[in-house]
């Protein structure tokens, strides 16, 4: 078999070369590629003319001599002409009730059907049982189907109480298409000459059927890592607890899983990814409102919890909240501290300078500085006498701001520990320490160790998306929505560390 990396290389290669002549179509040509190489279905939604049969073509020339079969379906369809013909010989030689599939459905490995809806039951019926087990019962025998993909198309998502859930579910990729938006690749589009005779450039990157059948024995042994499944079993119960979230059988989340692991394989990978899981939002919608939510509860998942962004904010949360409860005991330690009195006829408490402090003036250091006078103020100056006079008598005081100037009033107070603060403009507030007791700027040892443990684990996830982010069917606005997410951790934690 070839080596990993040699094998999604060529997968880039092939895709590039279906993709060639075809505008806005990238993804969904690499997503068709992944359902027909995964053994699954896809479902098209959108107006007429947009290249749907064309895609359905294209993925065709990715296999070696395929067999294609593609139908426009009307509420006129008749079984015979998407499953063929009866046999008139065998009718009248021996009698036998038998169809001659060559050339239809049940002879097909690439089958696109366009109208899907319009089909009738006859027709719906036999296609249900055909996708589901990929044989075709033609008179008393059965048939085995080679069908490795079917592309279903429509302008409109089937009405809910047709009948047609069941067939509906078995769509597993299902994408919505558009006209082309961009002015560059409509004005391509207009001069492009109509190729009708497509061929890969290189035949040698088409797929033999010994490669594809080895494939479809190694898919399933691609592991699905304990941490990627609690992301799913996440994303399961946060939707079922959304009352306009779609109903998601259990039939379709193992299918789902299966491509997910089809994508790890083609990627090069032995193991589903955390990236792989962006797939999901193309498997799960039901309508316009469904493919909305779904998207956004994903785009949550990716960006919050699939390398751990929630996680590591609440644990710096949880830091920072340490920090400050430090802080605030190093604070209560050295502010400038009054002694309380209780007055014998009054219930208003009186205070008195500290007696353990001498001198006429006092610098006192703002634990954080503030904007008075607008002057930054790192520390005032105060005369003794003045600051007694205000705990007996209260009134105005006044002190130099950094120690220069004239002395100016002060909005000073005494809180509930018996600091003395004083209050900005605004009443934010900071204690007062002496000059000789100032609160050590160094974040405390304890923090460091917690930080730099914190910073070593987001180091280890963006080494992780690194290592994971090479997927080949997801678009790479993706990959730099994520890791704008793993920055902005970044951010918080290197502002926390300053």
């Amino acid at each position: 078999m070839i080596p990993a990396q040699l094998l999604a290389d060529r997968i880039v290669r092939l895709s590039n070369q279906l993709e060639k002549g075809l505008y806005e179509r990238h993804d969904v040509i690499r997503l068709c590629l992944l359902a027909a190489l995964s053994g699954e279905s896809v479902f098209l939604m959108g107006p007429p003319g947009i290249a749907k049969s064309l895609i359905a073509r294209r993925i065709k020339c990715a296999f070696k001599r395929a067999t294609a079969f593609e139908y426009l379906m009307t509420r006129f369809s008749t079984p015979e002409e998407v499953f063929g013909p009866l046999s008139i010989q065998a009718l009248k030689d021996e009698g036998r009730y038998q169809r001659i599939t060559e050339g239809y459905l049940p002879d097909a490995e690439v089958v696109f059907l366009d109208e899907i809806w319009k089909a009738g039951p006859a027709i719906l019926n036999t296609l249900l049982t055909a996708i589901n087990e990929r044989r075709f019962r033609n008179g008393k025998d059965e048939q085995k189907i080679p069908m490795r993909l079917l592309i279903s198309a429509s302008n409109e998502l089937p009405d809910e109480e047709s009948g047609l859930e069941a067939l509906y579910d078995r769509m597993l990729i299902r994408l919505w298409l558009t006209n082309v938006n961009e002015k560059r690749h409509f004005h391509g589009m207009l001069l492009q000459a109509e190729d009708t005779h497509f061929s890969l450039e290189d035949d040698n990157l088409a797929i033999t059927d010994e490669e594809y059948f080895q494939w479809q024995q190694a898919i399933p042994k691609v592991s699905l890592p304990e941490e990627v499944f609690e992301l799913v079993y996440r994303l399961r119960q946060q939707l079922q607890q959304l009352p306009d979230a779609p109903y998601i059988s259990d039939r379709r989340w193992k299918k789902a899983i299966h491509l997910l692991q089809a994508s790890a394989f083609f990627s090069g990978r032995q193991a589903i990814a955390p990236i792989d899981l962006l797939l999901l939002k193309e498997c799960l919608w039901h309508n316009a409102a469904s493919r909305t939510l779904i998207e956004q509860e994903i785009r949550a998942l990716l960006l919050h919890f699939a390398w751990q962004q929630q996680p590591m904010l609440l644990a710096l949360q949880q830091i920072m909240a340490r920090k400050q409860a430090l802080h605030q005991e190093q604070s209560l330690t050295q502010a400038f501290k009054l002694t309380k009195q209780s007055a014998m006829f009054s219930r208003k408490p009186h205070y008195q300078l500290p007696t353990t402090r001498i001198g006429d003036t006092f610098t006192l250091l703002l634990q954080h500085p503030l904007t008075l006078h607008h002057l930054r103020v790192t520390h005032i100056v105060i005369e003794r006498e003045a600051l007694h006079h205000w705990l007996q008598k209260a009134g105005d005081v006044r002190g130099k701001l950094n120690g220069i100037g004239f002395p100016q009033s002060l909005d000073l107070s005494v809180d509930e520990q018996d600091c003395l603060v004083i209050r900005d403009i605004s009443l934010q507030a900071t204690r007062l320490n002496y000059e000789d007791d100032a609160v050590a700027s160094d974040i405390p040892e304890e923090i460091v160790k917690q930080l730099t443990q914190l910073h070593d684990r987001l180091q280890q996830q963006r080494l992780l998306f690194r290592q994971q982010q090479q997927c080949l069917f997801i678009n790479n606005e993706w990959l730099a929505e994520i890791e704008a997410s793993l920055q902005d951790v970044a951010a918080h934690i290197e502002q926390a560390q300053r």
